[in-house]
């Protein structure tokens, strides 16, 4: 009767937690209310409802009291913004600041200055509303489905070449495999983008010849940019079968998320890790199997050695890096990031239409790890090349948020890979400088 459009809960929990949740999403529908949902809210009950009022659901961005007091209205202005653009909040909570000399018209500057920063990020000031009806057809997602088998065939045949044999075991249970994720696509989606990101990536990082020499009198350059193209290529497709299948309003609205974003993100990497380091590529797959063998068996060997200084160090290092890369993947990552970083990380929101991740940098190792694998330099290539595969794993995993614009993730993934690739490209001209002189010093024709 008062006219309001969208409710926000305040207190512990939200209305009906938590036995009366359908009765509350119920209420919302037939008064045709709007669910404010706040954004990072530790709510109780915030999650059921989302999901049981997705349709009336609207995201909401607020600063709460304690964060409010020691920020200024600039960086206030910035972080809503930020929230309107990049992550699609429907909503601004805004909090006033009332200690200052004249709360009045410090205030109202304030809000101009939001609203002119809003409109400045090509968003428009109204009603929030929320979304309209959306899902992916189910023959859309059998045609996913089919794409996700044809990736398991390629990827089994990259590793270990299964198609050589048609008539083979290995070969019918990955056919029998490929036809099982076509089901999986249509069943559950959710799964089934799961899968298409590990399978994408990991076929683009384990492709046959990505670590061979370099073709006699070929240029360096052009050919680590055919491979990157190569990588890149493959993980887009992926990039293309997540979006496809995650395409529903739960995802917009937050209230479902992509499951397994860590698995996504390291599995491929441990693949390539396999392929690469352990030398787990073959011709068939009864030569893989007798590899496979031969791998246990050395692992085994070495067990039994002793430990030098240099091993402990080096593993403890590796250890190091992949922890930090874990507990910085997912929305709690903001925990361990440094206070010089998230100062850096204000200065390219300020400057940079989106601000790239800084995994991306790591499209430089990736290319040198295949320059150097190219030069005959595998020592240094291949873990160069294998702390560069997590660029790629970051590449598409950008796009498995589905509540972001998906121009701001386009956007974003250009950036961040134009900014890795020059740096590669930069640090192997570089190289090559170097090596030039040195051949013509001590090299005969």
């Amino acid at each position: 009767k008062q006219g309001v459009q969208t409710v926000i809960f305040s207190g512990d929990d939200v209305l009906g937690y938590d036995s009366q949740l359908k009765v509350t999403a119920s209420a919302f529908q037939d008064l045709g209310l709007n669910y404010g949902a706040v954004e990072f809210s530790k709510m109780k009950g915030d999650a059921a409802l989302h999901r049981l009022a997705a349709e009336r659901t609207v995201r909401v961005h607020t600063i709460p009291g304690a964060e409010l007091a020691t920020s200024t209205p600039d960086d206030s202005i910035q972080r809503f913004s930020l929230a309107a653009r990049e992550r699609n909040i429907r909503l601004l909570y805004v909090r006033l600041y009332l200690d200052a000399a004249s709360p009045l018209d410090s205030n109202v500057q304030y809000i101009e200055k939001l609203a002119e920063a809003l409109r400045r990020g090509g968003l428009t000031l109204g009603t929030a509303h929320p979304y309209e009806a959306l899902t992916t057809p189910l023959w859309v997602r059998a045609l996913i489905g089919l794409s996700l088998g044809a990736a398991l065939l390629l990827l089994a045949n990259e590793v270990g070449n299964v198609l050589a044999l048609a008539q083979s075991r290995p070969t019918l249970l990955f056919f029998a495999g490929a036809l099982l994720l076509v089901a999986l696509a249509v069943v559950s989606p959710k799964l089934a983008a799961l899968v298409a990101a590990i399978l994408f990536a990991s076929l683009g990082v384990c492709q046959r010849g990505l670590l061979s020499p370099i073709p006699w009198g070929g240029a360096p350059l052009p050919f680590v940019l055919r491979r990157l193209t190569r990588i890149l290529g493959f993980t887009s497709l992926g990039i293309i079968a997540v979006v496809g299948l995650l395409s529903d309003r739960l995802f917009l609205v937050k209230a479902d998320a992509f499951v397994g974003i860590k698995a996504a993100l390291y599995i491929p990497l441990l693949l390539a890790t396999l392929v690469w380091a352990a030398g787990l590529q073959a011709d068939s797959p009864a030569a893989l199997w007798t590899r496979l063998r031969l791998q246990i068996q050395r692992l085994t060997l070495l067990i039994n050695e002793p430990v030098r200084f240099w091993q402990i160090a080096s593993g403890l290092s590796v250890l190091v890096i992949l922890a930090m890369l874990w507990l910085r993947s997912g929305n709690e990552g903001a925990a361990v990031v440094s206070g010089f970083e998230l100062r850096f990380r204000d200065i390219l929101d300020a400057t940079l239409p989106v601000r790239p991740r800084f995994k991306a940098l790591l499209f430089a190792s990736l290319m040198l790890g295949i320059y150097l694998c190219s030069r005959g330099e595998r020592l240094w290539g291949v873990p160069l090349f294998l702390l560069g595969v997590i660029a790629v794993t970051d590449y598409l995993n950008t796009f498995c948020h589905l509540h972001i614009p998906l121009l701001v993730s386009v956007m974003r993934d250009f950036l961040g890979t134009l900014i890795g690739v020059l740096l590669g490209m930069l640090v192997i001209q570089l190289i090559e400088k170097r090596r030039k002189p040195q051949r013509r010093a001590g090299d005969t024709p």
